[in-house]
């Protein structure tokens, strides 16, 4: 019975473990099972989270490319408009543009048809510069009616074109005004240019010319009429250029250059210094060159010449007939001998010295004469004319006996044996002979 009783007991902790077991298990599986259930409902709430936050995100891109796209449909209307209003803007401007265009070509050919000057564009070509006259300029000298529209004052818009070609002529003109000269042996010096070389435009000429182009609309490149020019720019030996001759009158010397070099030089005898016949000072260009001609004064009443001298070579630098010539009738030369016994006006040479000289110099070349020193000149004699006048009235006023005596008292004279001093007439002669004008030529030319 024990037997079957720890058999029962063995069963029953068997039965009882096996159901605790069996308990455990079931729990355990329910647990698991829970969990498994507790998986699956948090995933599949996760995925409901994700499916929500994606439809979330899907609505939210949605509307934001719905509101981009609302917003480039605004835009691209409002551009559209504003391209639009630009493009009607643009044709209204340009519709405004060509209208103003047009008004403007008709005011401009009714203005140039009025007035062709404004049509001009002048270019003066100067020693130194160029000027240009353009409407810009010419406009000014119209009288602006303040509606796009001028008058042309005759008398004032000749006087601008006067006052214009004035302009013109005092930036360029140099004719007679002083200038810097390199004299030799001294260095640079003032002189005279005088009134034979230089610049100087022909004023009344050109503002003729001028108001001729202005009147045909002329668009050209020109220079101004002149009355003098020079043969070099300012920069070149002050227009002198390099070759040329140079006579002091104080020092009574010539030089020649060419070039630039000196060629020849020499002592000459220039006029008297008296308001008549002394060598003037200035800058001249050679007229030309003769061989063997006869130089002539003053023509008297009775047809005959005040003197005549035959040169062998004349070079003459003046229209009043001062020149260079050779003189062999002369023999002294330089120092004071022209104060005293000097020329008529010309520059006596030695006779060698004129044939160098004459195949040195050229037409146009310039011949510059100063005096480096001061002097006074005394007042000028009476004319050969006046002399001779007054001594056909002397002889009209007196008596045969008179004359006759006169005309034993005047003696016949030679070159050779008239003094200086009567050589320069600087007192009147009651008689002038034949052999007198011959004598003073012979001394004075």
């Amino acid at each position: 019975m024990n037997q079957m009783t720890k058999s029962r007991k063995a069963m029953l902790i068997f039965l009882t473990v096996v159901a605790v077991l069996a308990f455990l298990t079931g729990i355990f599986a329910y647990h698991t099972h829970m969990q498994q259930v507790q998986a699956a409902e948090a995933a599949r709430q996760e995925q409901l989270r994700i499916e929500a936050e994606e439809k979330r995100l899907a609505e939210e891109e949605a509307a934001r490319i719905a509101a981009e796209e609302e917003k480039a449909r605004k835009a691209a209307e409002e551009e559209a408009k504003r391209k639009a209003e630009e493009e009607a803007k643009r044709k209204a401007e340009e519709e405004a543009k060509r209208k103003a265009e047009e008004e403007a070509k008709k005011k401009e050919e009714a203005l140039l048809a009025a007035h062709p000057e404004l049509k001009s564009s002048i270019t003066y070509t100067l020693p130194t510069e160029e000027v240009v006259l353009d409407r810009e300029k010419i406009i000014t000298w119209l009288d602006d009616n303040g509606d796009g529209t001028y008058t042309k004052n005759e008398e004032t818009f000749n006087n601008n074109v006067r006052a214009f070609v004035r302009d013109l002529g005092l930036r360029t003109d140099t004719r007679g005004k002083e200038r810097k000269f390199n004299a030799t042996g001294i260095g640079e010096i003032t002189i005279r240019t005088g009134a034979y070389y230089g610049w100087e435009i022909d004023e009344a000429t050109e503002m003729q010319e001028l108001l001729a182009l202005l009147a045909e609309g002329q668009t050209v490149t020109r220079e101004p009429v002149y009355l003098s020019r020079e043969n070099f720019p300012m920069d070149n030996n002050s227009g002198i250029g390099p070759s040329y001759v140079e006579i002091d009158l104080s020092r009574q010397h010539l030089w020649v250059y060419v070039d630039n070099a000196l060629q020849y030089e020499t002592d000459i005898v220039s006029g008297l210094m008296d308001a008549t016949h002394y060598t003037p000072e200035g800058i001249f260009p050679l007229l030309n060159r003769q061989q063997d001609t006869t130089l002539k004064g003053e023509q008297l009443p009775n047809g005959k010449y005040s003197y005549q001298v035959k040169v062998r070579f004349w070079m003459p630098f003046t229209y009043e007939g001062h020149g260079m010539h050779d003189a062999d009738w002369k023999w002294a030369f330089g120092g004071e001998e022209y104060i005293w016994n000097g020329s008529h006006g010309c520059v006596n040479l030695p006779v060698d010295a004129a044939a160098t000289i004459y195949n040195l110099v050229v037409p146009g070349m310039p011949v510059v004469t100063y005096y480096s020193q001061g002097y006074e000149l005394r007042g000028a004699p009476p004319s050969a004319y006046d002399q001779y006048v007054a001594s056909v009235q002397n002889a009209e006023n007196s008596e045969p006996e008179e004359e006759e005596t006169e005309e034993e008292e005047t003696p016949e004279e030679t070159p050779e044996e008239t003094a200086p001093e009567e050589t320069t007439v600087e007192e009147p002669v009651e008689e002038i002979t034949e052999e007198y004008v011959e004598e003073v030529t012979d001394e004075n030319a």
